[in-house]
């Protein structure tokens, strides 16, 4: 009987990590104000001068992109926001490679921080 209850109880607990590790889908995500304020950024210099720097936010191919990002890694607890989830991932925009970098709070579903480094 001891051991049955062990079992279950040990059985319980990875249900209750699960769910607290819990991914939630690109389609569930909204922008965070910070985020979003970044729709109108322009690149200043180099090649891309004049351009939109992330027309990625808010165009019909987010969700696709982010699914894309969230799929290719894992995601780490991000070092800043307690209840984050952070991807850093290799990738490609613009024609150069860099890694897209995506942060967002499980508790409201939230992208925090959306960008592409190189």
């Amino acid at each position: 009987m001891k051991e049955y209850l062990k079992r279950e109880k040990a059985a319980l607990e990875k249900i209750k990590k699960a769910s607290e590790d819990k991914v939630p889908k690109a389609t569930d995500l909204k922008n965070s104000n910070t985020v979003q304020n970044h729709i109108n950024d322009i690149v200043r210099k180099g090649t891309n001068k004049g351009e939109p720097s992330r027309p990625y936010i808010d165009t019909d191919g987010t969700t696709l992109l982010l699914d894309e990002i969230m799929n290719a890694a894992s995601p780490v607890k991000d070092s800043v926001l307690s209840n984050g989830l952070r991807w850093d991932v290799e990738g490609v925009f613009r024609g150069s490679k860099g890694t897209w970098e995506l942060v967002i709070d499980k508790s409201t579903n939230t992208i925090v921080h959306f960008n592409f480094v190189n």
